[in-house]
């Protein structure tokens, strides 16, 4: 993919959580979330906001409206309980501080990891940073909470294996994304009033398939190939798919054509124009500037999408490790 495509993945990939191979998984049960029955169902044309093409769809049990707070709290305790808990099972030292680095930035700027003893509680109140401000937009009706895919992520953690199991799940999106999960969905349509709730989005409250929150406080239509485009005076976001292109503070930008699938050996690196996608099983190489055959494991690698096995830490450690890579937090140590 290009240079710019590969900044964006990075950027997303980012705002997702750290984790911890193999071996053994939890014996311990997955905390109980405890939340208030839905009253209404879920709406119908509910999706994430995850920002990486996946489409949540509308969440059984999800619910919206002044039980929401409650619930959001459980699940952030429970949720919490269970990292901590593999965590402490799992991971390292070098490990366990790594993992709280990802909340360095915001909407969390925690700055330290915490001692072992304050981990569940800490971990809990940093996850609030976040939910509670998409729990407030849930008690509006804006968004929807799933308790049920709540109680999913947290088993999922709960029972994950040392290694790989448990890094993949802590990287997961649908539980972790700070752009949206399928825990949250929004779900305002085009035309409906939104806020932009400084949650790292410009969709605000806005279902993200359909488009973002404007400058007016109303959800508007993302614009398309030909639009034009900007951000200053006022918002006019292009598909998430598409660029802006030759925009500047006094006048606007015009949405960008489709994505270019590119082939190996093929040019990944233009800084304007459509995005360049290098097709699967290749990477856009830094470098070069041109797409590239993965990697087999046991090569070297600079950072995980160069590899044919492409999980989180699979290239580790990231700016020269080796691919296929299944240490981060399979070897407990002493917090």
């Amino acid at each position: 993919m290009s240079l710019r495509a590969s900044l964006v993945v990075g950027t997303t990939f980012t705002f997702l959580l750290v984790g911890c191979g193999t071996a053994t998984s939890s014996e311990a049960g997955a905390p109980a979330i405890t939340s208030p029955e839905p009253t209404d169902p879920a709406p119908a044309d509910g999706a994430n906001d995850a920002g990486d093409g996946t489409d949540a769809g509308p969440r059984s049990g999800s619910i919206s409206g002044p039980d929401v707070g409650p619930a959001v709290d459980a699940f952030d305790a429970a949720l919490a309980a269970a990292v901590c808990s593999r965590l402490a099972a799992c991971c390292s030292n070098a490990d366990y501080a790594a993992f709280f680095q990802g909340y360095a930035a915001p909407p969390f700027e925690l700055e330290v990891a915490p001692l072992p003893a304050a981990c569940a509680a800490t971990l809990s109140t940093t996850f609030g940073k976040l939910h509670k401000k998409w729990a407030g937009s849930a008690q509006a009706g804006r968004i929807t909470f799933s308790s049920a895919r709540a109680q999913t992520c947290v088993s999922g953690i709960s029972s994950a294996a040392c290694g790989v199991p448990l890094t993949t799940a802590l990287f997961d999106a649908a539980c972790f994304g700070t752009r949206g999960s399928e825990v949250f969905t929004k779900i305002a349509p085009p035309g409906a009033a939104c806020k932009d709730i400084k949650d790292g989005t410009f969709y605000g409250e806005c279902d993200p398939k359909l488009g973002f929150c404007g400058s007016a406080g109303k959800c508007e239509a993302w614009r398309k190939t030909g639009e034009d485009c900007g951000v200053i005076p006022t918002r006019m976001f292009c598909a998430p798919a598409l660029s802006c292109m030759g925009g500047s503070p006094s006048a606007p930008g015009k949405c960008s054509g489709e994505p270019i699938n590119r082939q190996i050996g093929e040019s990944c690196a233009a800084v304007s124009g459509p995005l360049e996608l290098c097709a699967a099983g290749s990477y856009c190489e830094g470098d070069t500037g041109k797409c590239t055959a993965t990697k087999p494991n046991g090569a070297a690698c600079k950072y995980d999408e160069e590899c044919v096995t492409n999980h989180p830490y699979s290239c580790s450690p990231f700016g020269g490790g080796t691919c296929g890579s299944d240490s981060f937090c399979k070897t407990p140590g002493t917090k």
